[in-house]
């Protein structure tokens, strides 16, 4: 895991760090060569009021997100937000346990109420406050827990070190406090009105109101604004008037990020890694492992590139005994973006095949001059 820890003097400076670290890592994304997305999140228990993770697009991927069709708008499925016309939440018709619940709530309409207890615990873990609370949608909609936690410790106004646990229940206490989403009609009378609905393909984009779509993807990093829930508990804190830090935290699965990289990269061949993160971007194969001349060329032109800046460590040599196909066929599995084949011509007219991986189609054949290798693979690199 490559961690990040920032702590500014200010919300605005930690909002520019944000901004900043947010940058680098869509940089690094750029470079690896997949297609990504930067959605907006939940914090979860790491606290703060701004989070993003950074998925890599994948039809194997464990995570669901909705992008908005038209602008730059992306949210993981427990934190999206969408809009719903009037006649699309008045369509679809109450359950049978859905009426029973809004008859224990004395509601009256066509909604999806859901109960959910609450405890909240002090440092100690000690309960010091409990009640129920049901969040009430429209009818053929589900309401997101990720939601209703997250506003439920806004309207407890809970302090840093107390902790919400909130769980699914059938069973109402005394005076519930009723969340209702904002697609209901006004006329109920709640406690709290929001969006409290688990966000469809199909819904709206809050922000520009064109179609969101559904995409499965791989969340390979994080970014996260703290605030001061940290430096207050620990007692973080600078200059005379002893202001608690402002905390960013920051990081990228680095083991992860290479596994998903494999998973979007690759096919029957093998894998088509990126020459950002290639473990070699250059392998070097004579066809001929017999003759010791052909065996000194690979060696000097592996010399020369290897003495360049853009290249040092960059380059492997497959000297191994065997057929000169099995290691063409090892060359694509491992997938080298590039492998240089030292064949007869080098001899004869100076040149070698340079084969330039592609993903899903036959590799790109160059034959490059080998004075101009160097330049060749500083370009294409």
């Amino acid at each position: 895991m490559k961690d990040l820890y920032t702590f500014d003097a200010t919300a605005d400076d930690a909002f520019a760090s944000y901004d900043s670290v947010s940058g680098a890592y869509r940089r690094i994304f750029e470079r690896l060569g997949v297609r990504f997305v930067v959605a907006e999140a939940d914090s979860g228990n790491m606290g703060g009021s701004r989070s993003h993770e950074y998925h890599i697009l994948s039809s194997a991927g464990e995570d669901t997100l909705l992008t908005c069709s038209k602008c730059d708008y992306a949210a993981n499925q427990e934190l999206a937000v969408g809009t719903i016309s009037p006649d699309a939440a008045n369509t679809a018709l109450p359950t049978e346990q859905d009426q029973k619940m809004s008859q224990m709530l004395n509601l009256s309409g066509a909604f999806s109420p859901s109960l959910f207890s609450f405890v909240v615990r002090d440092v100690n873990g000690e309960a010091t406050r409990q009640g129920t609370v049901a969040a009430v949608v429209p009818a053929g909609r589900s309401a997101n827990m990720t939601k209703v936690t997250s506003e439920l410790s806004k309207y407890l106004d809970l302090d840093a070190q107390e902790v919400l646990d909130l769980r699914a229940t059938r069973t109402a206490q005394d005076n519930v406090t009723l969340f209702c989403d904002e697609a209901i009609p006004q006329g109920q009378q709640v406690h709290l009105r929001g969006s409290f609905r688990d966000t469809v393909e199909g819904d709206g984009c809050h922000a520009c109101g064109a179609e969101l779509k559904q995409v499965r993807a791989i969340e390979a990093a994080h970014t996260f604004y703290l605030g001061t829930k940290y430096s207050d508990a620990l007692g973080c804190r600078y200059g005379p008037e002893r202001k608690a830090a402002e905390m960013g935290c920051y990081g990228i699965g680095i083991s992860r990020l290479l596994a998903a990289v494999a998973e979007v990269r690759h096919d029957q061949k093998g894998i088509v890694w990126p020459a950002s993160i290639a473990p070699y971007r250059v392998c070097i194969i004579p066809t001929n492992d017999k003759q010791a001349e052909f065996a000194s060329l690979t060696h000097t032109i592996y010399d020369t590139l290897n003495g360049t800046n853009s290249m040092t460590d960059e380059i492997i040599i497959d000297d191994r005994k065997g057929g000169f196909g099995r290691k063409m066929k090892d060359a694509e599995l491992i997938g080298y973006p590039f492998t240089i084949v030292v064949g007869q011509k080098a001899f004869t007219e100076g040149v070698v095949e340079v084969h330039a991986r592609k993903q899903g189609a036959n590799s790109s054949i160059f034959s490059v001059p080998i004075s101009t290798l160097d330049t060749f693979l500083q370009k294409s690199c």
